[in-house]
């Protein structure tokens, strides 16, 4: 009995792992579309693999970010990118970029999360201070497609009178930002 639990942790454990690790390489990553696709709006024309909610004034990051993982260019940028994703590249929704104009922003806000398979929250002090942040943090939290990077500086206790957003983090695994 022991053993066969024993085998079943590790299927569960290894299976996890390799389901990343397979997610991440561009020719396995195709048996993930159909995953993909089950939390898409229909309406949506987009899709996208993730939302990237930001302050603006930490859009120095994110534009270095979308460079090495959508859109390499210099032979830097794409030996990053081949090493650290074995070359697999990622379409992100930018607010700057690809909102529609005249649309209201929390309309705008709300057809971003979802049409992107996740949201990636770069939480910073300069997102704790933002409410537009805030809005999209709560949109991505109500679909569950969280995933929080901690930019480099941000602590806990920046984000002091935000209950949701502090007990995500307590229970949830997070990035941080190297």
């Amino acid at each position: 009995i022991i053993f066969v639990l024993t085998a079943v942790l590790v299927v569960i454990c290894v299976s996890e792992r390799a389901r990343v690790w397979l997610y991440h390489h561009q020719i396995f990553s195709k048996c993930f579309r159909s995953e993909r696709n089950r939390n898409i709006n229909n309406e949506g024309d987009n899709l996208y693999d993730a939302f990237v909610s930001y302050s603006e004034k930490d859009n120095l990051f994110v534009e270095k970010m979308v460079k090495i993982l959508e859109s390499p260019t210099t032979r830097e940028e794409k030996q990053l990118n081949l090493e650290q994703l074995g070359g697999r590249r990622y379409k992100f929704c930018i607010h700057e970029r690809d909102w529609a104009g005249g649309k209201k922003i929390l309309d705008n806000i709300t057809d971003s999360v979802k049409n992107s398979f996740r949201t990636i929250i770069l939480l910073s002090k300069n997102f704790a201070n933002s409410e537009w942040c805030q809005h999209e943090f709560d949109e991505a939290y109500k679909e569950n497609k969280v995933i929080i990077v901690m930019l480099e500086g941000t602590t806990i206790s920046d984000f002091d009178g935000n209950d949701i957003i502090q007990s995500h983090l307590r229970l949830v695994t997070y990035l941080k930002q190297e």
